[in-house]
């Protein structure tokens, strides 16, 4: 049985025990200096089904040609902040903003069991905000799994 000290523990780096010498089985303090034992923490990886939902403005292209730029800025701004109130709404993240497209994921941090009903309600009434700004657009969703490794944060990787 592996032991740490218990502050090694907490701090997320256990590097060995520091006295260098074996302890008895199911000793909870060390024999040499007298620290606090717990077992090996459990690794860190977490593993996750998440759902990923995009949408875009269709057509941007033309419209940053027709439009004064001012005008256009002022659009995509409102246009982001809707969305990303629209997809907070439903408990999902935003996770980056890519051009004129939104990437949002439901299930991180935290994982619900309607995730995917959550993505799908964010995606109704994003319809709706599209009509509401007098812009056409494009929405997708998909489900990925996505994990946290020791160093790293979320990535997601889609099916």
């Amino acid at each position: 049985m592996s032991t740490w000290r218990l502050d090694e523990v907490e701090s997320g780096a256990p590097s060995g025990h520091y006295s260098g010498r074996e302890n008895r089985n199911n000793a909870r303090f060390c024999d040499s200096c007298g620290a606090a034992l717990t077992e090996a923490p459990p690794p860190r990886e977490q593993r996750k089904t998440v759902t990923v939902l995009f949408c875009d403005v269709a057509g941007s292209t033309e419209l940053g040609e027709t439009l004064d730029p001012e005008a256009l800025r002022a659009l995509l701004a409102r246009y982001f902040e809707r969305m990303k109130s629209i997809v907070e709404r439903h408990g999902g993240t935003v996770e980056k903003f890519i051009g004129d497209a939104v990437m949002a994921v439901f299930g991180v941090p935290v994982v619900h069991e309607d995730d995917a009903l959550r993505a799908l309600r964010a995606a109704t009434e994003m319809r709706g905000a599209f009509l509401e700004l007098g812009v056409q657009g494009r929405i997708g969703m998909t489900p990925a799994r996505s994990w946290q490794g020791r160093r790293s944060g979320w990535r997601a990787a889609m099916r």
